[in-house]
This record gives structure tokens, sequence and C-alpha cells, in this order.
């Protein structure tokens, strides 16, 4: 009787470790997708305002054309994260050109370009 009490003690201990480490043990998961970063500043603070508004331009490859605006202070950067800042906007293949405004002038611009091999992407200034 002794010796069945021993084995159903050792089996609930055993029981109740494996449970705790089942309940201690992490699944992690992990994501990773392209960004870019548009910034736009006033270097030496020429503005006769020290608060301005940035309008971004986006033109994609797909003859779609997005918008976001941000407010920017003196020599602080104003930036847009493409493309999270887009609304809609998916960044597929292909080569994209963005402008930027302040005051209705067009005061920055480039070019990425969005490369797919399989399942990753890639961003690359042009």
């Amino acid at each position: 009787m002794k010796k069945i009490q021993v084995l159903i003690l050792i089996a609930m201990l055993l029981l109740v470790h494996s449970a705790i480490s089942i309940a201690s043990s992490h699944t992690w998961q992990h994501s990773s997708s392209p960004l870019l970063k548009i910034g736009l500043r006033d270097k030496y603070g020429n503005l006769s305002n020290t608060n301005y508004t940035a309008n971004f331009v986006i033109y994609a490859p797909n003859n779609r054309t997005y918008y976001y605006s941000t407010k920017g202070t003196s020599d602080k950067w104003a930036s847009s994260i493409v493309p999270d800042d887009y609304k809609g906007m998916a960044l597929n293949p292909g080569d994209y050109s963005w402008q930027c405004y302040v005051d209705n002038e067009m005061v920055a611009s480039g070019a990425f370009r969005i490369m797919q091999e399989g399942i990753k992407k890639s961003i690359s200034e042009l």
C-alpha cells in the first residue's frame, strides 16, 4: 500500500512539474516589414514662421497618389513613415517618387524602389 502511495505521489509531482514547465515556457513570434522614413527640417531656421506644415505626396507605380501632412517646428524634423502614415497604401514592387511641399512650394523630393523576392520585400532609395 505504501509503495502505491509513493508512486501516486511521484506521479502527481511529475504532473505538477510538467504543468509548471508548460505554463512558464514562451512561444515567440516575430514580424518584419520594410519601412521608409522621409524627413524634412528647416536646417537653419530661416522660415519667418517657426511652425510649418510639411505636406508629403507619394506617387505609386499603379498611378495612385498618397498624401500625408505633419507639423514641423523650427529646425526639428517633420517626418513620415512609408507606408504606415499613408491611408490605404500597400508597398507593391515598383518605383515610387515623393515630393514634400511647405507653403505650396516643393522643398524636397526623392524616389525609392520596392523589390520582392518570394515573400521578402526590400526598399532602396533611387
